[in-house]
């Protein structure tokens, strides 16, 4: 698994990925998240890469919405994460968000906390991110899709 930043010529490989109706429910597609970034400043998107397949999407915003998760100021919200479907449960997801405190570290080098938001009803992301490290806050809010469960993992390595 390979982690980057997304660059203009990788336009294509987020063309061609893939999200089921029921994955959109509780994700963005990628291509909308690459309208996002034009508009903010601290939204980056990331790319996981299986060798040269585009198989894990994610954006990492150090923006101002990341406040509602935490108070901490060197904090990274992860927001739309996915597997394009075609790639789901073969450990793709786990192996990005395992990768994720290095890469963070390294590119982002003041950032010391990662936080998301996940949906109570995501049974599954909340598994996959308890696996991964991240821990409940005890901290929860209504989105637009239901109650937001927030979850954190301290990169301070």
């Amino acid at each position: 698994m390979r982690l980057i930043r997304y660059q203009e010529h990788l336009q294509e490989d987020v063309a061609h990925y893939l999200l089921t109706e029921e994955m959109q429910y509780y994700s963005s597609q990628p291509r909308d998240c690459l309208y996002q970034m034009e508009k903010e400043e601290a939204y980056f998107p990331i790319l996981g890469y299986q060798e040269d397949q585009l198989v894990c999407f994610f954006v990492l915003d150090g923006g101002a919405v990341t406040r509602k998760y935490t108070l901490e100021s060197e904090a990274m919200l992860i927001r739309s994460f996915s597997t394009d479907s075609r790639f789901v449960k073969q450990g793709h997801a786990k192996q990005a968000l395992l990768q994720l405190p290095g890469f963070v570290r390294q590119e982002f080098q003041t950032k010391r906390l990662l936080t998301l938001g996940v949906n109570e009803a995501n049974l599954a992301a909340r598994g996959l991110y308890e696996k991964a490290g991240f821990t409940y806050t005890g901290e929860s809010f209504l989105g637009p899709k239901g109650v937001q469960f927030v979850m954190n993992l301290d990169i301070r390595g």
